[in-house]
């Protein structure tokens, strides 16, 4: 048995280029002699010790998603392939306009029986889950630009809803819970969330963070850094999409050299070492992805800009980035964005944030050898 798991902790990080089909062949046709339950663990994320939080997004869109038969080798092979310690999970919350002061749960949430059951695989194999309640407005406001006409009735919701979760996470024994991503027209209400983290460790003893939104203007890094809400969580949290640099393909070398001046002539690992000196807290990426296209760099949030397939640029700039932030304790690590249940393969025109089977996947192999 050791053998086998061995050959197949190896099996998705080899079987690329010419060799990608007939692995997945393989993989999917063996179903029986390569199963999780025939190939025992694979990889032990216990001994890796790149960063201590190393993981992946694993995307349910809607309802039923993580109720679906591929889950369970989804996140074998995530864990393999991509050497993932942690999986970060999504139950999707709700409201009807950007003005709406009543976010919600519906029948489009994932069921807790359903995530329950996702959590648990992802625990039987060894991994740790974080936990994050994204907003999608029904409208198609993106969830950093809402403007709630009733702030106090927003958060009132808002915390009803973390409220549960916690309750969920503390049951389901969920290592790691944000408590919301990007929202920068709401991080400026110290208070408030000072109120609901407090009610939310009334119900959950695991880890606290928040994903705040990557910054473009010294501004927008001086209302981050004025966040006093980040003295009472575990993590500083980063949705880190900085714009890089202006040119398609630059070397690995500009790339890492852009965390220290970005396109907009930023020094984000100092401005992350200021956040993290001020508060005490080690910093966390917990959302960061490149698309394989020209220009994912530059714009690595935009997924609608078109570009030409380009898996070379994602590569590289995953390693500019895993070289920038090298050797620097207090940043804990990242949760790479993204795959999706079934982990489909990109559509035509589409070059999505997936990795697996693309050539940034050998990085991440790499990274815990």
């Amino acid at each position: 048995m050791f053998g086998l798991s061995a050959v197949n902790s190896k099996l998705s990080c080899y079987f690329t280029g010419k060799f990608f089909v007939f692995g997945l062949v393989f993989l999917v046709g063996s179903s029986l002699l390569f199963s999780p339950a025939m190939m025992g663990q694979g990889f032990d994320p216990s001994r890796c010790d790149y960063k201590p939080i190393h993981g992946t997004w694993y995307i349910g869109w809607d309802r039923a998603s993580y109720g679906s038969g591929a889950v369970e080798r989804d996140l074998f092979r995530i864990k393999n392939g991509l050497c993932s310690a942690y999986i970060s999970l999504q139950a999707n919350v709700y409201q009807d306009n950007k003005y709406s002061s009543d976010p919600y749960i519906d029948d489009r949430t994932v069921d807790d029986e359903t995530l329950a059951n996702v959590v648990n695989k992802v625990h039987e194999l060894g991994m740790k889950v974080v936990l994050l309640t994204p907003l999608r407005p029904d409208d198609g406001t993106w969830e950093g630009e809402i403007q709630p006409r009733d702030l106090a009735t927003w958060f009132d919701h808002w915390e009803k809803i973390l409220v549960h979760y916690a309750k969920f996470a503390e049951e389901h024994e969920v290592e790691i819970l944000l408590l919301g991503s990007e929202l920068p027209t709401l991080r400026d209400v110290s208070g408030r969330w000072k109120g609901i983290i407090e009610e939310v460790r009334k119900h959950y003893s695991g880890e606290i963070s928040f994903s705040v939104n990557f910054w473009t203007k010294r501004s927008e890094f001086r209302e981050i850094l004025n966040m006093t809400q980040w003295e009472d969580m575990d993590y500083i949290g980063i949705t880190g999409y900085f714009e890089l640099t202006p040119s398609n393909n630059p070397s690995i070398d500009r790339l890492k050299r852009a965390w220290s001046s970005d396109l907009h002539g930023q020094n984000v690992i100092e401005d992350l070492k200021r956040l993290r000196n001020k508060f005490d807290k080690p910093v966390v990426f917990w959302e960061i992805g490149y698309q394989s296209k020209n220009g994912t760099n530059t714009y690595p949030w935009n997924y609608l800009k078109e570009g030409k397939k380009d898996e070379e640029e994602q590569k590289d700039s995953w390693i500019g980035f895993l070289r920038a932030i090298k050797g620097k304790e207090w940043i804990h690590g990242f949760m790479a964005f993204a795959e999706q249940v079934g982990l489909p393969r990109d559509k035509p025109g589409y070059h999505g944030y997936n990795m697996l089977g693309k050539k940034v996947q050998t990085v991440f192999c790499n990274i815990c050898q």
